[in-house]
């Protein structure tokens, strides 16, 4: 009786199994996945009926990531699935305005100048969904709102300048930043820069600074630029006197009041080496001087 017992059982847990294993696939668009995968790739697949693509998403337990790169996905779609499902990582191809991105790129710039059709702080703010960005370079544009770098902790190098900034709270999240070009825009207040320990190159030409006192808490800075930082204050100069204290306060830094934000040797030699090869690649590569605990 006690063989019978065990064939029994046996033959139950062979039934569950098999009824287990064969619960386990899905099918959307024509292919087969695995509802237990933790990773998923949609290739090219077209998505026409977007409640039953989240239905299908739906239908797994312990997905982490989804590569969707080849995949046409509007803005919207973006959106949504990013609020629905804030635990999955989606791989995404993000296109605005002339610009084509993926979510995996670590570096992007718009490669605008002086005379660039701009864009504003609601088409950018895209670029939140860019989680692995180490540099990012916005220069040239009309942002006047920065909250989306609330998005991108893990920015070393930022460029906004020549836009129309005035409040730079959200740099102050930015914990890993090490180089921030902010040169022509309406800033007022530089104290949220007191809260980056790698900040050592700052750039804030032309600005509308009524206080400079904050940099005299950044000792770690290596080269300033700030020719006419206040110019838009219509403040008075700084004094030489001013000029030697802040000096002293930074020790080895190289300040320069006297050019122009993009000169003076700012973007010369390695930095300007460096730049030109990951916004041209999408792949960011640290600094020679970089610290290494933050590469």
């Amino acid at each position: 009786m006690w063989k019978k017992r065990i064939v029994l059982l046996c033959l139950s847990l062979v039934v569950s199994l098999w009824v287990s294993c064969a619960g386990a696939q899905t099918v959307f668009c024509g292919k087969s996945y695995d509802t237990q995968a933790r990773y998923i790739d949609l290739e090219d697949t077209e998505i026409t009926d977007w409640e039953a693509f989240f239905e299908f998403l739906d239908g797994f337990s312990e997905l982490e990531k989804v590569d969707m790169f080849a995949t046409c996905v509007d803005r919207k779609a973006i959106a949504q699935m990013a609020e629905r499902y804030p635990k999955i990582t989606f791989g995404w191809t993000i296109q605005f305005a002339e610009h084509t991105v993926r979510t995996d790129a670590t570096a992007f710039s718009t490669l605008h100048y002086s005379g660039s059709k701009t864009h504003s702080a609601d088409s950018l703010s895209v670029l939140k969904y860019c989680k692995e960005l180490r540099a990012l370079d916005i220069g040239h544009n009309s942002v006047d709102d920065l909250s989306f770098l609330y998005e991108l902790p893990e920015l070393r190098v930022l460029i906004v300048a020549c836009n129309r900034i005035k409040d730079i709270t959200p740099i102050a999240s930015l914990k890993h930043l090490e180089y921030l070009e902010m040169f022509s825009n309406f800033v007022e207040d530089l104290s949220p820069l007191k809260e980056l320990p790698y900040l050592a190159h700052l750039n804030i030409g032309y600005n509308n600074i009524r206080d400079i006192s904050p940099l005299y808490d950044m000792p770690q800075l290596k080269r300033l630029w700030m020719k006419k930082c206040h110019s838009r204050a219509k403040a008075e100069p700084l004094s030489e006197k001013t000029m030697n204290s802040l000096q002293e306060a930074l020790g080895d830094c190289v300040i320069d009041t006297k050019h122009n934000p993009s000169e003076g040797g700012w973007r010369d030699g390695i930095y300007y080496e460096v730049f030109h090869d990951f916004f041209r690649t999408g792949e960011y590569r640290p600094f020679p001087d970089s610290p290494a605990e933050n590469r």
